[in-house]
């Protein structure tokens, strides 16, 4: 072999030896950058499962765990782990506090599945904390966080809820979910692909399809056809019985040029009680609520009773409100009347009751209905009712709603 061929070959072993360890360098370099990668990716991502512990403060609490069938009683102070559930009876109040210091608030005839709860081991977040709001109503408290990140959500059908620091209503009513952001906090709602900021003081409603309902005012109506524009649907009538065969009251719904009103008449009676109401039975739990106001616009052309009544309870208009609190059940009553001329030698007594301007229109409201003692925590029931003799008066709005 001459000279130079012997140095071609040996420059080709050259050429293929330095590729082969260039190859092998890239190689080893691509391990090397994949290896650390998918150490880096397991660092950010290794987190620990959190349990989350539940508080029961009355009634009955069941829980059903993640792999059980049956529903047991929850002792005051307990431990869940992911996938458990939780549901409270009609009188029931439990709370569940969180890892990251949040707490979720369940009232009566709620349920919550905890989805997820998880803290990152090795960086700042995010965290993952995930609870389904399956019926009922909760309150959920999001508290502030410092160094790390958090996720915070509320699954829904097709999307979720995610808040951040502050507080919320949260109420699952025939597969809709109402949103409430309070006095702070904002929440971002994600369904469908279409999202929405829920800012403070505001709400929104989420159906099971279809797109995001708007977002509103958080100012929540609990009555039913407070302007009376469908007429009486969703109201009782009705007459307490009078003490004798005495003619009844009567309920008409008239319309004129001050609008459409609800009338309560009674005339020619033999001076014996009757009450003539509509009421709308409720169960409004306002547990969460900052807010709560009553609000009602009557008129009074005449009533033959003078005050209240012998008792002080039979005036021409009469605004009950019944509720429930925590240990038990209790009602507010608001009176009014145009008169109270001497009979028999003396005035009636005027418990609760007010008295107004004859035949004008009178706007009413309270604003402090979360102030009663003891602290109303389910509206049950509103009545507006007429009683006492021969009466003429009307109404034309009424409304109970809150924040």
């Amino acid at each position: 072999m001459s000279d130079t061929t012997e140095a071609r070959v040996l420059a080709q072993r050259q050429r293929l030896a330095w590729a082969v360890t260039t190859v092998a360098l890239l190689v080893f370099g691509v391990g090397l950058s994949g290896t650390a990668w998918a150490a880096n990716a397991l660092y950010r991502s290794a987190g620990v499962e959190e349990t989350v512990r539940l508080q029961v403060y009355g009634g009955t609490v069941l829980v059903r765990g993640a792999r059980t069938a049956g529903w047991a009683g929850a002792p005051p102070d307990s431990l869940l782990s992911v996938g458990d559930h939780v549901r409270a009876d009609a009188t029931a109040q439990a709370l569940l506090r969180l890892f990251d210091g949040s707490t979720v608030r369940l009232f009566g005839g709620s349920e919550v599945r905890i989805e997820g709860m998880t803290r990152r081991r090795f960086v700042a977040g995010p965290d993952v904390l995930q609870l389904s709001v399956l019926r009922g109503q909760v309150h959920i408290g999001v508290a502030p966080v410092a160094d790390r990140i958090r996720d915070l959500a509320v699954p829904t059908a097709r999307g979720r809820v995610r808040l951040e620091e502050g507080s919320y209503g949260i109420r699952e009513d025939n597969g809709v979910l109402e949103l409430k952001v309070q006095e702070r906090g904002q929440a971002v709602v994600t369904q469908g692909g279409e999202s929405v900021v829920v800012p403070p003081d505001h709400r929104l409603e989420i159906p099971p399809s279809g797109g995001l309902l708007g977002v509103h005012p958080a100012l929540t109506e609990l009555l039913f056809n407070g302007f009376f524009d469908q007429g009486l649907l969703g109201w009782e009538t009705g007459n307490d019985p009078p003490e004798s065969q005495d003619v009844l009251g009567e309920v008409r719904l008239e319309s004129d040029s001050d609008g459409i009103k609800v009338r309560f008449l009674r005339r020619g009676s033999q001076d014996s009680h009757d009450e003539t109401y509509i009421e709308q039975a409720l169960r409004a739990n306002i547990s969460d609520f900052s807010q709560l106001r009553l609000k009602v616009r009557f008129r009074i052309a005449s009533h033959k009773l003078g005050g209240g009544g012998y008792q002080g309870s039979e005036y021409p208009i009469l605004l009950r409100v019944d509720y429930a609190y925590a240990g038990g059940e209790d009602y507010r009553v608001f009176g009014f009347y145009t008169q109270n001329n001497p009979q028999n030698n003396r005035v009636n007594r005027t418990d609760n009751g007010r008295q107004v301007t004859p035949n004008e229109w009178i706007d009413f409201e309270l604003v402090d209905l979360l102030g009663w003692d003891p602290r109303p925590v389910v509206i049950t029931r509103v009545r507006l009712s007429a009683s006492g003799w021969d009466f003429d008066s009307a109404v034309e709005e009424v409304s109970l709603s809150g924040l």
